[in-house]
């Protein structure tokens, strides 16, 4: 269904001047992705591997190693297709630190005797356009 995704993506998200359309998968999809012959008695794969980043149907290929690898099960979501100026990340700055004047043990909640300094911090993304999440828009998902 790779072909299949390409043709999904609105003329919007893949042709005006600032799209920034990109697949991302596990290493294992793409992999898998390199085994499929470029069209009928190629020898050349459907990515290519010359240059810095590989591509697919002229695209940029990421590894998103978070990403599902599994192909058993249907319905998994590993292969993506997406315009990425559509996406935001955000980072809450700035981090919290917070000094512990009393470290307790976990086991017994008496005190050890230390300091501590614990520090957190958010981060969350998502995308501008919520229509741009499924099916023929945008970011398109498809178990391949």
């Amino acid at each position: 269904m790779i072909y299949g995704l390409h043709q999904n993506i609105p003329p919007r998200f893949r042709s005006y001047d600032t799209a920034r359309l990109a697949w991302i998968s596990n290493v294992t999809i793409q992999d898998a992705c390199r085994q499929i012959p470029s069209f009928t008695g190629s020898v050349s794969s459907i990515v290519n591997d010359n240059g810095d980043v590989p591509t697919m149907l002229g695209l940029p290929y990421y590894e998103a190693s978070a990403m599902d690898a599994s192909n058993a099960v249907s319905g998994h979501k590993n292969l993506c297709l997406g315009d990425f100026s559509q996406m935001i990340l955000v980072e809450r700055v700035p981090a919290v630190m917070v000094y512990e004047p009393l470290v307790v043990a976990q086991a017994s909640a008496l005190p050890t005797g230390q300091v501590g300094w614990y520090s957190y911090a958010r981060v969350g993304s998502d995308i501008t356009t919520p229509a741009a999440a499924y099916g023929s828009n945008a970011f398109v998902f498809h178990t391949t």
